[in-house]
């Protein structure tokens, strides 16, 4: 391992004690990278306590003192973007480029908030009533909030989680997936070198169905922001909802391209193999769907066989390789459940592959499915693309919007009318046009509509709207 923890951070302490679970290199299964410590009933009560405590000074500290730390925070993981990247790479499979460009874009995310935390705060307006001398409204911070992140960006969605909580003075108990720790552990340490006050952000290492519940119902709880399976995120919207507690909720998709027939078939056939294979498919952007017009069906699954077929499935940091192993072997048996029921749609013969020597599973290319068949009822989760022939621009709307999931989508087309249209009646929260489903600018809003979130976007300006909340000020004369 490339640093000295294996365990939680709480009130500015590294904690030494805890039971052992064991980080596994998927694409070497039979590598431990490391043991790590789980958090205690203990530690996970003196993350709040550390939390609550932080918090009055934390919230009263200045806004550009805070903004400040932000930045000390992002010029801490550029320094160890190698390392992290590294580190990703070998505990969650995805390339090494692909990881070290997450690790970068984290310090954008804190250099963002770091601006984010300058902006007004609220207005003075003028009141109706003569009395009244002074009117104001103003935003402040929620509290303490609780950030639960996914393994797919172990280090981007905490980045922009914890850095939009802390730039308008809230202070996070932060639980991260069990099978990326040490990528956990590397954005902790950036936080704790860059002098942050300790009990502004803690971290809980641990699997969920250990300690989740125990993070979830503690009473010192002001917000939740979730990112994970749309099963756990609505079971944590209803608890959280009969507590009154302001959650954020972003879930899966099964998302889709359109591709019109007088779209450049080039670039659509290689915007939607990266939108649908690179990290393995195991983003919730990623594309599943793939709604064709009749006429350039064939043509497209020409060009997406040579992305399936030649693409190398291989060890993250051998330089050729484009796809790397899926993150755990219940990942990877999972993929292999979902896929057995329509292998009979199958497109290119993807080998099968012993996961006793790696989770490596190839990309897969299927034709010949219609929206009624059942893969698509929930998220896949990976290197799969499913085709969908449809006749005309209405029919390829039509299903890409029949779904209860509505993330990201896009379209192909020459026809700025239609890519106009598809634009407004998309019923996902991001939508691109004649660009890939997946990537997002860290600058603008992003989240799902439909079962995809809950309706507050994470990023851009509207990190705002969750993470802190109004109160208006009338002084009389």
């Amino acid at each position: 391992m490339t640093t000295d923890h294996n365990g939680s951070l709480v009130n500015g302490a590294w904690l030494t004690k805890g039971n052992v679970f064991k980080n596994i290199n998927p694409a070497k299964p039979l590598e431990i990278i490391g043991d790590f410590l789980t958090a205690s009933d203990t530690a996970i009560a003196d993350a709040f306590t550390a939390a609550e405590r932080a918090l009055k000074s934390w919230r009263q500290t200045p806004a550009p003192v805070r903004s400040d730390y932000l930045l000390k925070i992002a010029e801490r993981i550029e320094i160890r973007a190698d390392r992290i990247g590294h580190d990703m790479a070998l505990e969650e499979g995805k390339t090494y480029a692909e990881a070290k460009g997450e690790a970068s874009g984290s310090a954008a995310q804190f250099r963002f908030a770091a601006a984010m935390a300058l902006q007004p705060d609220g207005a003075t307006v003028q009141a109706r009533d003569l009395k009244t001398a002074l009117l104001m409204s103003r935003v402040e911070p929620l509290g303490v909030v609780v950030c639960i992140t996914p393994w797919n960006f172990p280090i981007s969605i905490p980045a922009w989680k914890i850095a939009h909580a802390i730039a308008f003075g809230n202070t996070v108990v932060w639980k991260p997936a069990e099978l990326t720790p040490l990528t956990s552990i590397h954005l902790a340490e950036a936080i704790e070198e860059a002098g942050l006050p300790a009990g502004v952000v803690n971290m809980l290492l641990g699997h969920g169905s250990e300690i989740g519940q125990k993070v979830l119902s503690d009473s010192r709880i002001a917000g939740l922001s979730f990112t994970g399976s749309n099963t756990v995120g609505r079971q944590l919207g209803v608890a959280m909802a009969e507590r009154g507690i302001p959650t954020q909720l972003e879930l899966g998709g099964s998302n889709s391209s359109i591709i019109l027939s007088d779209a450049n078939l080039d670039i659509a056939s290689r915007e939607i193999a990266n939108g649908a294979y690179l990290s393995a498919g195991q983003k919730c952007t990623a594309t599943t769907r793939v709604i064709v017009e009749s006429k350039v069906c064939s043509e497209v699954i020409d060009r997406l066989q040579v992305f399936a077929s030649t693409w190398k499935v291989g060890d993250p940091f051998d330089s050729d390789s484009v796809l790397g192993p899926v993150a755990s072997l219940s990942q990877f048996d999972r993929l292999v459940e979902r896929l057995a029921p329509i292998k009979d749609f199958q497109v290119v013969a993807a080998k099968e592959m012993n996961p006793d020597n790696g989770y490596f599973i190839n990309p897969r290319l299927y034709k010949g499915l219609d929206q009624s068949n059942n893969i698509f009822a929930t998220e896949i989760f990976g290197p799969v693309i499913c085709i969908i022939e449809a006749e005309n621009y209405e029919d390829c709307l039509q299903v890409a919007n029949n779904t209860e999931f509505g993330l990201s989508s896009s379209i192909f087309t020459t026809d700025m009318d239609k890519a106009l249209n598809f634009s407004s009646e998309s019923e996902s929260g991001v939508v691109k046009i004649n660009k890939s489903t997946t990537g997002n600018e860290i600058h603008v809003p992003f989240g799902g509509h439909k079962q995809s979130g809950s309706g507050t976007s994470e990023m851009g300006w509207a990190a705002k709207e969750f993470f802190t909340r109004w109160k208006t000020v009338y002084f009389g004369k």
